[in-house]
């Protein structure tokens, strides 16, 4: 009898010990999975604020394009011809 009961307590023993075994496994394979995620979060984050950025600094540009537009238009003789070197520069500046 206290030979089945101690090799029920050897089994139990094993496989709470696979148990553990298996679940500190996973529990490494969670890490690295929270470690690679953090990362591309990080990475994610340092590609949003250089987008902000470029964002930002596009706005300022297209305000600064309309300013010059707005004095362009307003300037007195806007509806001067222009010499032939100046009209094809600004044909292809204003398609």
């Amino acid at each position: 009898m206290t030979k089945y009961l101690a090799l029920a307590g050897l089994l139990t023993a094993l496989v709470f010990g696979a148990l553990a075994w298996h679940w500190q496994r996973q529990a490494a394979g969670l890490a690295a999975d929270l470690a690679t995620a953090r990362a591309q979060l990080a990475q994610r984050a340092e590609a949003d604020a250089v987008h902000r950025a470029y964002i930002a600094r596009l706005e300022e540009e297209r305000a600064r394009w309309g300013d010059l537009t707005r004095d362009l238009q307003s300037m007195e003789g806007r509806d001067a011809p222009l010499s032939d070197h100046l009209g094809r520069a600004a044909r292809r500046l204003w398609p």
